[in-house]
C-alpha cells in the first residue's frame, strides 16, 4: 500500500474525507462540521434492545474529571479516506474510502486544530476514524503534539479507532514515538474484533483467518506498551452452527492470551443498516440473517459474561478494570 497517497510525512499532513454532500451525510442528524470534513457523532450509552455502550464517554470523562454516567457524548469525528478491509456493514460509502480526489483534502495538524477551535467551545472528544486510521499511527501523535504545543491538550480528548489488522504503529513509529503517544494521558484507543471466530471474521470483513488470529497478538502488544485500550466486537454472522461454543472459545482466548479482565472492556457493537450499506446488503443475500443473528450472539455473550464474572465485577466502570495482571 502506497501510504504517500493519504499521509504526507514531510509536511505532516493527513488526507481527510469530505463528508458534506456525500451519501453518508444522509444518515447524519446534524450537518457536517469543520468545513464539511468532520461530523458530530452522538455516542449514546443506552442502545435500544442492546447492552449499554460506555465508549468513548467514560474514558473521556475520566480524563476530564467528570463523574457519573452521562447518557450521551457528542464527538467530532474525522475520517481517513482509505481502508484495508471490506466490511459489508460499514456505514461509510465506498467513495469515501478509495482516496477519491473529489471527496478528500489534505490537512496539516494546525489546520485541524484551527477548525476545532472554531467549532468547539467546550471540552471535546476528537475521534480519528475512517476508513482505517490504524494505517496512519502518526496522526494521533502529530495531533497530540499540536494540541500540547498550543496548550490545548486539557480541552480535547483524542480517541482513535483500530481494526487490529495491521502492524502499522510498530512499523512506522519509532520506539520513542510510541512511548510518547503512550504517555499522552488524554488519548484512548478502541480496537475492534470483526468477528468472534474465523468464519464470522472472514464473512464480516473479507480477510483471512491469519488476520483474525493475529488480532489477539496485536491487541496484547498495545496493552503491554501501556496504551489505554478498549474493545469492540461485531457479532454479525451468517452461520450460527456451534455458536455457543465459538463465542465461549473466543472469550477463553481473550482471557488466556490477553487478560482476564479485558473481556469486560470489549463492547458488542450493534450493527444497523445505513444508507451506504443498502446496496451491499442487496448483493450480500445473507446480511439480513446476519443482523438478526447478532441478537442470538448477544444473548450468548451476556450469559457467558455472567458465568465468568461476579455481579460486582460486571458493575465496575470500564475505566477501572485492571488489564495488566
Amino acid at each position: 500500500m502506497d501510504r504517500s497517497k493519504f499521509i504526507d510525512l514531510t509536511n505532516k499532513k493527513i488526507l481527510l474525507a469530505k463528508i458534506k454532500d456525500s451519501e453518508q451525510e444522509q444518515d447524519l442528524s446534524e450537518s457536517p462540521t469543520c468545513n464539511g470534513y468532520a461530523r458530530i457523532h452522538h455516542f449514546k450509552r443506552k442502545v435500544k434492545d442492546w447492552l449499554e455502550d460506555p465508549l468513548p464517554m467514560d474514558p473521556a470523562n475520566k480524563y476530564f474529571g467528570i463523574k457519573g454516567k452521562m447518557p450521551q457524548i457528542n464527538v467530532q469525528v474525522f475520517q481517513l479516506p482509505i481502508c484495508n478491509m471490506n466490511c459489508w456493514y460499514c456505514f461509510v460509502p465506498d467513495d469515501l474510502k478509495n482516496l477519491n480526489d473529489k471527496n478528500s483534502k489534505w490537512f496539516a495538524m494546525e489546520e485541524i486544530v484551527d477548525m476545532l477551535e472554531e467549532h468547539c467551545k467546550d471540552k471535546t472528544v476528537i475521534d480519528l476514524s475512517g476508513g482505517n486510521p490504524e494505517l496512519t499511527p502518526e496522526w494521533p501523535l502529530w495531533l497530540a503534539r499540536e494540541l500540547k504545543n498550543r496548550n490545548l491538550h486539557n480541552k480535547y480528548y483524542i480517541w482513535s479507532d483500530d481494526t487490529l489488522s495491521t502492524e502499522s504503529m510498530f512499523l512506522f513509529l519509532t520506539e520513542d514515538e510510541i512511548r510518547e503517544l503512550v504517555s499522552y494521558k488524554n488519548y484512548g484507543k478502541v480496537c475492534c474484533f470483526k468477528g468472534f471466530d474465523e468464519k464470522s471474521y472472514r464473512y464480516n470483513c473479507c480477510l483471512g483467518a491469519e488476520n483474525f488470529n493475529h488480532s489477539f497478538k496485536l491487541l496484547k502488544k498495545y496493552i503491554d506498551y501501556g496504551f489505554d485500550v478498549y474493545g469492540y466486537i461485531t457479532l454479525t454472522t451468517n452461520d450460527i452452527t456451534n455458536i455457543e461454543k465459538n463465542i465461549s472459545d473466543f472469550m477463553d482466548r481473550v482471557q488466556k492470551e490477553i487478560c482476564r479482565n479485558f473481556l469486560l472492556r470489549i463492547i458488542p457493537l450493534k450493527i444497523f443498516s445505513f444508507t451506504p450499506t443498502k446496496n451491499r446488503m442487496i448483493k450480500n443475500k445473507k446480511s439480513d440473517i446476519a443482523i438478526k443473528n447478532q441478537e442470538i450472539a448477544l444473548s450468548i455473550w451476556v450469559k457467558e459474561l455472567k458465568k465468568r464474572f461476579s455481579e460486582d465485577e460486571l458493575s465496575l466502570n470500564i475505566c477501572d478494570l485492571n488489564i495488566r495482571d
